[in-house]
């Protein structure tokens, strides 16, 4: 015979048990479902309990951020060049002669008036003195020309009184007259010979003192071609020397960079780049193309087509001077700018970072960016092709350390946002 174990007073279930039974069933399900819709834990509920014991727990990532893979960017363009002065004043002979003295050395700092060059003066000194010989023996004979134009006009003016009460021929008249013409031209001829004496003497004290090549501006001199005892002469010659030396203002400075036929489509007018100096390690400028030549500059006598870029220095260096090598690194104007996640970048008193994934762990990595607007910042440095960081919300970022276990990115295409819930 069966005997049934009854749940309440008459046998049946009673409605308290049942209540109970309810609300654990309701529980257990809730929990199943927070269970499974829930993302993964960086580390398990017992972590807590297990660091109690003694047992070490896992680290907490952060949580909420997406990674971001750097896109990979066009090779740079590079170019040396020479820095040179935007107002140069080429030194010529302004006369014939043998080079006596080249006053200043190459780079010497000269004022307008200071002497550059001094020729040999001393033919000069000694055709002003013929000159001045001949101008003596010019007055003289013009002298002469006068007193005996004086006697031939007296001799003349007799005869005509003669002649008028008919005390002489006519012919006698005529013939002193005819003297009286010819010594008038002798006078005329005599002046023409003082006053071209007069101004040659003039022509040759002006030609001395261009002997003295003085500078027509301040600055350096950044060129010299002349050397002492060479002949030099206006317009030059196969073997003498049409320019002697170059002044140059160094208040006006440029980078002219030679850019090879390969690259040359590669840069605008307007593009901006950097520019660095062989003699200053530690200087850098900006620069901004200027102008580009539309010919290949064929003059230089390297091997290869190279075409003359000019730059102008928009941030000078005092340092730098005239003939300086530069080097210049310069992006390629057809690219599409690299652009990051705004959200990426954090910034504090003029510093700017963002959090690069390396190996597992976040690492503060220093970036150059500008025109941060729709959510994007153009990069402008400080990320290689490749580079993946964070950008997830900015409290996240902002409270982030050095260090910060984080989970291995799911790969992607470069420049694309990987969500990532932890």
């Amino acid at each position: 015979m069966r005997h049934r174990i009854p749940f309440g007073a008459g046998g049946a279930p009673s409605a308290k048990r049942v209540a109970v039974a309810a609300a654990i069933l309701f529980v257990a399900v809730g929990n199943g479902v927070w269970w499974l819709a829930s993302p993964p834990r960086t580390s398990p509920p017992w972590a807590g309990i297990a660091s109690r014991l003694g047992f070490p727990a896992a680290e907490a990532g952060a949580e909420g951020y997406a990674f971001f893979t750097v896109e990979r960017a066009t090779p740079d363009i590079y170019a040396t060049g020479v820095v040179k002065s935007d107002r140069s004043a080429k030194i010529s002979p302004p006369v014939s002669g043998v080079v006596r003295r080249v006053v200043p050395e190459r780079f010497a700092a000269v004022k307008t008036g200071d002497t550059l060059v001094e020729l040999d003066d001393r033919q000069g000194v000694e055709n002003l003195r013929q000159e001045r010989v001949n101008l003596e023996a010019a007055r003289v004979q013009l002298v002469q020309a006068q007193d005996q134009l004086g006697h031939l006009q007296s001799v003349r003016e007799r005869y005509e009184q003669l002649s008028a009460w008919g005390a002489v021929a006519a012919m006698t008249l005529e013939e002193a007259t005819a003297n009286v013409a010819r010594q008038e031209h002798e006078v005329r001829l005599a002046g023409q010979r003082v006053a071209a004496c007069e101004a040659n003497i003039l022509y040759l004290k002006e030609q001395a003192g261009r002997t003295r090549i003085k500078s027509p501006i301040d600055g350096i001199v950044t060129d010299v071609f002349v050397t002492k005892g060479q002949f030099v002469a206006p317009g030059g010659g196969s073997d003498q020397a049409a320019t002697l030396l170059v002044v140059s203002d160094t208040s006006e400075l440029f980078a002219q960079l030679l850019v090879d036929e390969i690259d040359v489509s590669r840069i605008r007018v307007g593009q901006e780049i950097e520019l660095k100096f062989d003699a200053l390690p530690d200087k850098r400028a900006v620069g901004r193309v200027r102008q580009i030549a539309p010919a290949p500059d064929n003059s230089q006598g390297k091997p290869g087509v190279s075409f003359e870029t000019s730059v102008a220095l928009e941030t000078p260096v005092p340092e730098v001077r005239v003939g300086m090598t530069v080097f210049a690194v310069m992006r390629d104007a057809r690219a599409t700018p690299r652009r990051i996640p705004a959200g990426a970048v954090q910034s504090r008193g003029g510093e700017a970072w963002v959090w690069q994934e390396d190996g597992g762990r976040a690492r503060k990595k220093a970036v150059r960016v500008r025109d941060c607007s729709g959510g994007e910042c153009l990069l402008v440095g400080g990320l290689e092709a490749g580079a993946v960081v964070l950008a997830g919300p900015d409290a996240r970022l902002r409270d982030m350390v050095e260090g910060t276990p984080l989970a291995a990115p799911r790969q992607g295409e470069a420049g694309h946002v990987e969500d990532h819930p932890r």
